[in-house]
């Protein structure tokens, strides 16, 4: 890895031994949650850690319902939204679901879409995820599907929000928040989920992280403003993740000062323009310089615009650095560029 503050770019002095060691050492943060050992990327038919309806303790297919059962649900407890169900979640500020209790649908059971947990009020968050919560199977939307203009500074909404460690979504569908879709805590677990439609102005992220180091997995993201981003000072891994064709502006970004560890490997980026116009957006925008490195390879961007030797701010390439005029602490090799198809071991799982 990156010492001190030498910037490394496309001539990176990483040997392959030490990429090995690179990916081991995240590879162990597998055995978090009930895994994501599958190439199911966004979840949904085929994967495998379905929770099935017989393992509810409770099944709700109402407000009143679902309010009651997460009062009474203790740690270990599965409240379970009825795959058919449709539940308005009115204009609560916040439901909170209680430490260790999962909170699931059918998603992906036998084709099902899974329960539908909707609000069209500006939430902040819609759900509370306290330690060792999981949720799974269920769709979570919120009240846009369409590029939002924040010009008047009023309220913006958040699905769901982690408070506390050892916090799992997984195999999701979650849509239609002004801030973020999900927000996660220091160690949260994202994976095999589909985030989309988040795409407002100056906000708008599929993932917002702002603490510690998240682990992002074997998601597909579209038409968010960033898919995934991260305030300055923390970090995350995105790994085996699909992002599509549509993003209103890059895909994956840190803001200053530069965040701590970004690991970013084994990707696939479609855009090649913005939803609002016809720029080329970056994939990877790193905002200053990181504490530590922005490790990112192996990735397939159809972006054909490799970047420049020293990076020269928001221009268009596949990667870029601002706020610097050399690439500092940000390390990229083994990435393919274009849309024809790479080698079986760049981009995500297909």
């Amino acid at each position: 890895m990156l010492l001190g503050g030498v910037g490394v770019g496309a001539a990176s002095a990483r040997e392959s031994e030490s990429a090995s060691e690179a990916d081991d050492a995240v590879v162990g943060r597998e055995s978090q949650g009930t895994g994501a050992s599958g190439p199911v990327v966004g979840g949904g038919e085929g994967y495998e850690h379905t929770v099935a309806p017989e393992q509810a303790d409770v099944t709700v297919s109402s407000r009143s319902e679902l309010d009651s059962a997460l009062s009474s649900a203790a740690s270990g407890d599965v409240v379970y939204v009825a795959g058919d169900a449709t539940i308005d979640m009115g204009s609560a500020e916040e439901w909170s679901i209680p430490a260790g209790v999962t909170l699931a649908s059918n998603r992906g059971i036998d084709g099902a879409a899974g329960g539908l947990l909707q609000t069209t009020s500006v939430p902040w968050p819609l759900f509370l995820l306290r330690e060792n919560v999981r949720v799974t199977g269920l769709r979570v939307s919120g009240q846009y599907d369409g590029y939002v203009d924040h010009t008047d500074d009023g309220p913006v909404s958040i699905g769901l929000q982690a408070t506390g460690s050892g916090v799992e979504i997984d195999n999701c569908d979650v849509s239609g928040f002004s801030h973020a879709a999900i927000r996660p805590y220091d160690d949260t677990h994202i994976h095999h989920s589909d985030v989309h439609h988040n795409p407002m102005d100056g906000l708008g992220y599929g993932v917002s992280v702002t603490r510690g180091e998240p682990l992002i997995e074997y998601n597909y993201f579209n038409y968010n403003r960033h898919s995934v981003a991260g305030a300055g000072g923390c970090g995350y891994t995105a790994r085996y993740n699909h992002f599509g064709p549509e993003t209103v502006d890059h895909v994956l970004d840190m803001h200053r000062p530069g965040g701590t560890t970004i690991e970013i490997h084994h990707n696939t980026v479609e855009a090649v323009s913005h939803v609002q116009n016809d720029g080329e957006p970056e994939a990877v925008g790193i905002r200053g310089t990181p504490d530590d490195v922005a490790d990112i390879h192996h990735n397939w961007f159809y972006n054909p615009d490799e970047p420049k030797s020293s990076p020269d701010g928001w221009d268009g390439r596949a990667i870029t650095q601002v706020h610097t005029g050399s690439w500092q602490h940000v390390e990229y090799e083994g990435n393919h560029y274009g849309s024809d198809e790479p080698a079986d071991d760049i981009g995500c799982p297909r």
